[in-house]
């Protein structure tokens, strides 16, 4: 007895089992090639990017703006949103060196997060798939655009083994930049010129005296000098390069005190304070020109973004209206692009 497809039934149905399992170990060879970057997701349609052509400028502080990813130009102080969806979710955008790229985390559950690149002139957003999450820390791309830094590993999501990787705004070349098993990661933001990374490190239990400590690793020698820690300022809790590389801008609570913005010299690892009247000042972003530092003040459920003259130590008020967090400038240093949680309750 033959079948529709011309063999026997018992043939056919060995065939199609052979065949069912062919399709089955292609699809486990995809997805090592997936995990393991040899291989990218394509990038989807977003919009993002897009209603820069046909966007109507409104104040920062209109009710118009959505949740998302925003676009302020400082100076006119007037603002887009960039990328729409569960703003919640979002955080700690990085645009590229060149600005047709902004990398953020998505999907956040407050440890782990996806990792994603809007492509600004291509209006699509990429998820890159990787054998590692991404930790919910902030982002910094090497100085040619073709790497970015975040901190990950942590699949079980306790935030305990996050240490610093490497990988291609496509998901391919995924690689450990740094790693030591003495320490857990907080941050880990790269120098504008590639050469050294800024480490907020603290102690495994029960190493150490200073349970904290803002270090900077070089990368061509692995030199690890502290150049600040909790013994000065607790809880530091981010930190931004200065343009040329020799400074440090941290964002921290003296002891006892109101949150504070301060600014250490790598080489002399001098501490000066910047800006102590508290209100919560925090994740700073220091310009590109070199004369001001962005920074966010307020509380969960209303933040703006500031910005500090450091010439004549002015504050002024960019946002309102929101819940705003996360400034990361654009290279030109005309606009800043940052995370809208929603309106200010």
């Amino acid at each position: 007895m033959r079948s529709l497809l011309g063999a026997s039934p018992v043939r056919a149905a060995r065939r199609a089992r052979v065949a069912l399992a062919g399709l089955g170990v292609a699809f486990l060879v995809l997805d090592v090639l997936l995990v393991a970057g040899v291989v990218a997701l394509p990038a989807k349609a977003s919009g993002c990017g897009g209603q820069a052509q046909a966007w109507t400028p409104a104040t920062a502080a209109s009710p118009g703006l959505r949740s998302g990813l925003l676009w302020l130009r400082v100076g006119d102080d007037r603002a887009h949103t960039l990328l729409t969806g569960n703003a919640a979710r979002l955080n700690h955008p990085a645009v590229s060196p060149d600005g047709r790229q902004i990398a953020f985390l998505s999907h956040s559950n407050g440890i782990v997060a996806d990792l994603a690149v809007c492509d600004l002139g291509r209006h699509t957003t990429r998820t890159l798939s990787m054998s590692v999450p991404a930790g919910n820390f902030p982002l910094s791309w090497d100085w040619n655009g073709k790497t970015l830094v975040f901190l990950g590993g942590d699949a079980l999501g306790w935030g305990a083994d996050q240490r610093p990787f490497l990988v291609e705004p496509s998901g391919r070349r995924l690689r450990p930049l740094a790693g030591d098993s003495s320490w857990y990661y907080d941050g880990a933001v790269l120098s504008p010129d590639g050469s050294k990374l800024a480490l907020l490190l603290q102690w495994k239990y029960p190493n150490g005296r200073e349970p904290e400590q803002l270090a900077v690793l070089d990368l061509r020698t692995r030199k690890l000098t502290r150049v600040a820690g909790s013994a000065q300022v607790a809880e530091i809790d981010a930190v931004s390069w200065s343009p040329d590389g020799t400074r440090l801008v941290l964002s921290a609570y003296r002891q006892n005190e109101h949150g504070g913005l301060y600014v250490v010299d790598v080489a002399t690892k001098r501490l000066t304070p910047l800006l102590l009247d508290g209100a919560g000042a925090r994740a700073p972003a220091w310009s590109p020109d070199g004369r001001a530092v962005a920074f966010v003040r307020g509380g969960p459920r209303s933040s703006s973004i500031w910005l500090l003259d450091l010439a004549t130590g002015a504050t002024r008020r960019l946002t309102a209206g929101g819940v705003d967090i996360a400034p990361a400038w654009t290279p030109d240093g005309k606009a800043l692009v940052f995370v809208r949680r929603g309106p200010a309750t």
